[in-house]
């Protein structure tokens, strides 16, 4: 395909602002989930944010076997992907959308930094070194979003310290993005409990002002999204980088160290 028609920036707004927010791509993204190891991990930036909180289980493990739904660099993805939706979603008004994502996200986070399910070797992780390397389809490191995201599920559950079950929200957050070595095995219950239990509280939380508080801290939160279009060639390149010689990019490998 000549450069003359490769998508610029114009086309990749009108997917985010457009596209992905619409219920009827929602719903066909979730259904498409289910077989998700034949969809394009070059996509997954456009694919996972979309999934609710009960599917990132499901396509955050073993497909069949000891294949997983997507490989590293495909859920190394997903987290410039979560930067830029929950941002657009804010930015058009989809509080309920909004909402939802970061449910998805806590527990896709959660997963990947081996928070949740700890002692489950069925689950993909990424791990501490590959947060310094940008993923495929952005130039920031995949560390700085989810540094950003962690921050800005922080900041609202904060912004609702006042509300009925506000400082339970403010306990589980914390909680959930603790982690823990192998001896302190009450405190690793203590936040797997947090994570199970994030997405109710935080809904039920948010739903208390209809989401006007949570709006008000992602739209002051300074989140980057995804402001940069990356070519084919760079993804290209990166992919390389990735390769099976690469310690980071042996796909589904648990680079994990004692504090991860």
């Amino acid at each position: 395909m000549g450069k003359e028609n490769e998508p610029n920036q114009t086309v990749i707004d009108f997917i985010w602002e457009k596209v992905l927010v619409d219920e009827r791509s929602i719903i066909r993204n979730n259904k498409g989930l289910r077989n998700a190891q034949e969809m394009d991990h070059d996509d997954a930036h456009f694919i996972i944010p979309l999934a609710d909180e009960e599917l990132i289980d499901n396509i955050c493990q073993n497909s069949s076997g000891s294949r997983r739904y997507f490989t590293t660099e495909g859920y190394a993805n997903a987290y410039p992907g979560y930067n830029q939706y929950i941002k657009t979603l804010n930015e058009i008004g989809e509080k309920a959308k909004v909402m939802n994502s970061i449910r998805g996200f806590a527990r896709f986070n959660a997963i990947m930094a081996k928070r949740c399910y700890k002692d489950k070797v069925t689950y993909a992780r990424i791990g501490p070194s590959f947060w310094n390397r940008p993923s495929v389809v952005d130039d920031r490191h995949v560390g700085w979003h989810k540094k950003q995201l962690e921050e800005l599920t922080k900041k609202i559950a904060y912004a609702y310290s006042d509300a009925p079950d506000g400082d339970k929200l403010i306990r589980i957050v914390e909680l959930m993005q603790t982690d823990t070595n192998s001896e302190q095995k009450d405190l690793q219950k203590q936040v797997e409990d947090a994570i199970q239990d994030f997405g109710n509280v935080f809904q039920k939380v948010i739903s208390t002002d209809g989401g006007a508080k949570m709006s008000a801290t992602i739209s002051g939160s300074g989140l980057t999204g995804m402001p940069e279009y990356v070519s084919p060639e760079e993804k290209a390149l990166r992919k390389t980088m990735y390769g099976k010689k690469d310690e980071l990019g042996s796909v589904f490998k648990d680079w994990h160290s004692e504090m991860n």
